[in-house]
């Protein structure tokens, strides 16, 4: 639990990332009273590997998120400054399973967004043998449309 005991203010993340002048979401963020805080699905769910950017839905008081989980690695050599011999753009996937394969799970947040609920989202009656490489739904967004107006809310 020490990671989530130090949460990085804007300068220390600028410092090291360094963003300079460019505006990010974090820095936004961090510039405006906000934190930085980890999403973590449980290990035993998702056997411990790559955990993506959260689609976000606030319904009825409730935060609501989307996590992505993939079997994959994505390399990025960072402008060239860390080459890969297989490129710039790189993915890094297990060696007895070629296929990049990607499961969401649903989670619910309580006030201090630490994850109350995580539930792996059931995808089998869609399922189909690959076509390509990429396996699952990538980039799910959470999406509440209230069919008696015209409001709609998702990331």
């Amino acid at each position: 639990m020490a990671f989530f005991e130090k949460i990085k203010d804007a300068f220390e993340i600028e410092y090291t990332y360094q963003y300079k002048d460019e505006i990010t979401l974090a820095k936004l963020a961090l510039d405006n009273g906000g934190n930085i805080l980890p999403l973590i699905v449980p290990a035993e769910l998702t056997n411990g590997t790559g955990l993506m950017n959260p689609s976000i839905l606030i319904h009825e008081g409730k935060l609501i998120v989307n996590i992505r989980q993939t079997n994959y690695a994505f390399y990025h050599s960072e402008n060239k400054k860390f080459p890969h011999p297989r490129g710039h753009l790189t993915y890094i996937h297990p060696e007895d399973d070629m296929k990049l394969r990607t499961e969401n799970f649903y989670c619910e947040l309580n006030d201090k967004l630490e994850i109350t609920r995580s539930q792996k989202v059931d995808t089998s009656l869609f399922d189909r043998e690959p076509m390509w490489e990429f396996v699952g739904l990538e980039d799910a967004s959470l999406v509440y449309k209230d069919i008696n107006s015209e409001a709609s809310i998702g990331l």
